[in-house]
């Protein structure tokens, strides 16, 4: 066991790396995740220095706070215009990279671990996006068009929400009793689900803006809006809704005042200022950091077989994202360069990470493979796009997008 002393060191370091990563991967194009995680397994798995299994209990709480706390900022940093606009292309390249990643996970994990259809099913939907947090800090580096990084930089933010939203569901579908499970019984969850967290998530963000402007300016008042949206996420759960959704929506609403507001007849509230925002930032990097470092911490390495599953499952996604970037992509006449760059950047990260961590407060028996092949998956992932991001034919000089999105 790791004494208090020590303790408190391990999480400045972490911290220090953390920001350090975080400023490598805005200049270079590294992936900060992959930093995080090998910092982890050097220090979990690697050295011995911190225990497993203790830290394991605490997986389904931090990977809640982590999930509701990014997600909130995301939304709070989403320009609905901007996404309502150029997001038909990024629905399709996403929904079909999706689409076509659980059909792999299905046709690799069914045979070959025994895994139930709906397992299979879940794992897929999990590892098909790409994630917002690599993408928008590589696709500035390539030399792709601007529609086409556009289209790359949403795709990536519709996949993090998406694969939040169907994981849980397909998680709420496994853990009912499998004499209980009919057509209706799922399609109950999905619309129950997703009504019910749009619907807490809409009503709060109204309330919550007639009192903001009462709580605008004081010294804790973004400290009290997170509290609220703690707090949002709590009770949509407990009433059969996607807390997840929930705070995302609240975070949309509150951080587009005035696309909103005026819609609903409703006088629209001062807008977040940029110490709100910065502040919201700070705490979606701190969990982000520390969430990558537990991801490598509580690692274990696979063994030969687990190994060969976890490459031929990458393998497979990069081939279905070729296709879907063909078939998404169709009619721009994208020259073949630009459809071999989109297809490599294809990076997953925090959503997927934290998606397979919270199956363990699901009791599902398969959440420790889930984990292990999940985090396979974003570590090669996450190299195949840094080396896509910097192969000659897609080198640019641009300076990377400064941007939060980070799920």
């Amino acid at each position: 066991m790791v004494d208090v002393g020590s303790a408190f060191l391990l999480a400045g370091v972490i911290l220090i790396i953390g920001f350090i990563s975080d400023e490598v991967s805005h200049r270079f194009g590294i992936p900060d995740l992959l930093v995080m995680i090998g910092l982890g397994i050097l220090l979990g798995p690697g050295l011995g220095f911190i225990p497993r299994e203790p830290l394991m209990d605490i997986a389904p709480f931090f990977a809640a706070l982590a999930l509701l706390i990014i997600l909130f900022e995301s939304g709070l940093n989403l320009p609905l215009g901007k996404a309502l606009t150029g997001v038909p292309r990024a629905f399709v390249v996403g929904s079909l990279s999706v689409g076509f990643s659980i059909i792999v996970a299905l046709i690799i994990l069914v045979p070959f671990l025994g895994w139930g259809p709906l397992e299979a099913v879940l794992l897929g939907g999990i590892v098909g996006g790409s994630s917002s947090a690599v993408i928008l800090s590589l696709a500035p580096k390539t030399s792709l068009g601007s529609k086409v990084k556009a289209i790359l930089s949403l795709e990536s933010i519709y996949t993090d929400a998406l694969i939040v939203v169907f994981a849980l569901i397909v998680m709420r579908v496994l853990a009912i009793p499998s004499e209980r499970v009919t057509l209706g019984t799922i399609l109950s969850e999905i619309m129950g689900s997703l009504f019910i967290g749009v619907l807490v998530g809409v009503a709060a963000a109204i309330l919550w803006g007639k009192v903001a402007a009462r709580v605008h300016g004081k010294l804790f008042s973004d400290v009290i809006t997170l509290a609220v949206a703690i707090l949002l996420y709590g009770f949509s759960e407990q009433i059969g809704g996607s807390g997840a959704i929930s705070v995302f929506v609240f975070g949309i609403i509150l951080g587009n005042p005035r696309r909103v507001y005026p819609r609903l007849q409703m006088s629209t509230p001062q807008d977040f200022s940029p110490y709100s925002r910065k502040f919201y930032a700070q705490m979606s990097f701190l969990m982000r950091t520390y969430f990558f470092a537990y991801l490598g911490i509580i690692f274990q390495f696979p063994d030969p077989w687990m190994l060969l599953i976890g490459v031929t499952l990458t393998a497979g996604l990069l081939a279905v994202r070729y296709l879907a970037v063909l078939l998404g992509t169709y009619g721009l006449r994208l020259k073949r360069w630009e459809k071999f760059s989109m297809t490599l950047l294809c990076g997953r990260g925090l959503a997927a990470a934290v998606l397979a961590n919270l199956a363990i407060s699901y009791a599902l028996p398969i959440s420790g493979t889930l984990i292990l092949l999940t985090t396979q998956v974003i570590i090669y992932t996450s190299i195949i796009s840094g080396i896509g991001a910097y192969l000659p034919l897609g080198r640019g000089g641009g300076r990377p997008l400064r941007t939060r999105l980070s799920v």
